[in-house]
């Protein structure tokens, strides 16, 4: 074997070790054992190509001999293939005794990626901050909050001025639960005797027809919350005969609910 063949060998044997992981050392064998191909490739073919020549000048040669008949030879007979192994044995030559296969060295003929670095706190990456633990959310803060949040115009101004002086209409009412007042007109069948009933203790929010004490007509229904001053037939009807009054669906149940003031003020 020619140092050159040994020495494809040696890389053809590199290349099947590597090729379990592509790496840069596999790429680098793989490019020596093309030029080393490349360059048996260019022998063999100058060889062919003198060997044609030589060819040609033999045969050139050949066709310039005189031919000529020699002796008749003995018949031939075909060789054994115990003939034939005893001829050709003593011409095969002893075995060349090939090199230990050559173990890559880490570093020299090929290279692993570098080790692995701990990121740093503060420089590859970064925490933030620790967050605060919530609170509870003030229902007196949130309140006040809205409170002064709601614009301060004229319209709502005199609505809580309205409000005011209804509830204060109520109050006066409550203290005069009862209270006879003379008003002067009516008729002969009634109606010059005003009165005030207390509806309050009797409001549950779902109750809407109340019997009231007997009376000619109602005069007027106020309440503690919306829509505070009721309109007749459309907010609240009466029945004199029966002595009752009842709420209409206009009068949303919040406002009948226990812990509401309602005041009928009627005649008798």
């Amino acid at each position: 074997m020619t140092p050159k063949q040994e020495k494809l060998k040696k890389l053809a044997e590199l290349l099947l070790l590597d090729s379990k992981g592509a790496n840069g050392a596999h790429y680098l064998l793989l490019d020596k054992f093309n030029k080393l191909i490349e360059e048996i490739e260019t022998q063999i073919a100058g060889l062919k190509d003198q060997s044609e020549r030589r060819l040609k000048a033999i045969e050139y040669l050949i066709r310039g001999v005189e031919k000529k008949r020699g002796p008749k030879g003995e018949d031939g007979k075909t060789p054994t293939k115990k003939e034939l192994a005893e001829i050709i044995k003593p011409l095969i030559p002893e075995p060349i005794k090939g090199k230990d296969g050559y173990t890559p060295k880490k570093g020299l003929d090929y290279f692993d990626g570098r080790d692995g670095e701990t990121p740093i706190k503060g420089v590859d990456y970064f925490d933030g901050q620790p967050g605060q633990d919530g609170k509870d959310a003030d229902p007196t803060l949130i309140i006040e909050k809205i409170e002064s949040d709601l614009p301060k115009s004229k319209v709502i101004r005199k609505i809580k001025k309205i409000l005011k002086k209804i509830q204060k209409e109520l109050d006066e009412l409550k203290k005069k639960k009862l209270e006879v007042i003379y008003t002067g007109g009516g008729s002969s069948g009634g109606g010059r005797i005003v009165k005030s009933y207390d509806l309050s203790e009797s409001l549950n929010g779902s109750v809407r027809t109340f019997s009231l004490p007997a009376f000619w007509r109602i005069v007027s229904v106020h309440l503690s919350s919306f829509p505070n001053i009721l309109r007749p037939t459309i907010d609240y009807t009466f029945d004199a005969s029966a002595s009752t009054i009842t709420f209409t669906s206009e009068v949303p149940d919040n406002s009948l609910a226990a812990g509401q003031t309602a005041i009928i003020v009627y005649s008798e």
